[in-house]
């Protein structure tokens, strides 16, 4: 090839790598900053009356023997459910209904037990988590330092991935075991801006809880 052919061509490649790169992509969508979908997010779970509820553990809580929990809430402190504990070795599922100031809890065998509400806090307490002052929408206003990570799909659902630090006095009503200030991240929906999914990482174990379900009709009644 002769010197004078060489500028030509360098030029003719920087042509096509300049137009490779501002072409193809994905348009470079700018994210909503985090704070602000913490705050819609709140404001929107606030208004949530039902939701389908899913609590994951991975590891060891600390002080708590839960595994896993699954129940149906309403924003007035109804929830019906099951609870996975681990006893003595032994991992059992207790199913629950938390209704009308009392809880009603069955092992692995027998019946319902009838006992006080309060008790339910010893175990694990599902009536604060959709209570607009202590539950999710409280725990969305107090996380800092919020920064959207990217726009993906959970369970099907359009989401902003979010990465904040939640304090231990708003998180311990979501996860028990959580005793110290948490960075964790949340999956905002991006239609209707309510929470989807949490995960917290904690120091023996890691917390992953989902939602869904939104406003569907919940018949929580004590159990016969």
């Amino acid at each position: 090839m002769s010197h004078r052919a060489r500028p030509s061509l360098l030029v003719l490649l920087i042509t096509l790598l300049l137009a490779g790169c501002s072409g193809g992509g994905d348009g470079g969508e700018d994210l909503p900053a985090g704070a602000d979908l913490l705050t819609r997010s709140a404001e929107a779970m606030a208004a949530v009356t039902t939701a389908r509820f899913s609590l994951g553990v991975e590891g060891t809580l600390a002080g708590f023997p839960v595994q896993g929990a699954q129940a149906q809430l309403t924003r007035e402190g109804d929830a019906a459910g099951t609870v996975t504990l681990e006893q003595g070795g032994q991992v059992n599922e207790l199913q629950f209904v938390l209704t009308g100031g009392s809880l009603y809890l069955q092992g692995p065998t027998g019946g319902f037990q009838k006992l006080p509400a309060a008790l339910a806090g010893s175990v694990y307490d599902p009536s604060v988590i959709l209570d607009p002052q202590r539950g999710i929408p409280a725990l969305l206003r107090a996380g800092t330092a919020a920064t959207t990570e990217a726009r993906e799909q959970v369970g099907g659902v359009d989401a902003y991935r979010v990465r904040a630090t939640f304090p231990a006095a708003a998180l311990g009503g979501l996860v028990p075991g959580a005793v110290a200030d948490t960075t964790g991240q949340v999956w905002i929906g991006v239609d209707g801006s309510r929470l989807v999914q949490a995960r917290f990482p904690l120091p023996e174990a890691t917390a992953t809880v989902r939602l869904s379900d939104f406003d569907a009709p919940a018949d929580i009644t004590p159990p016969s």
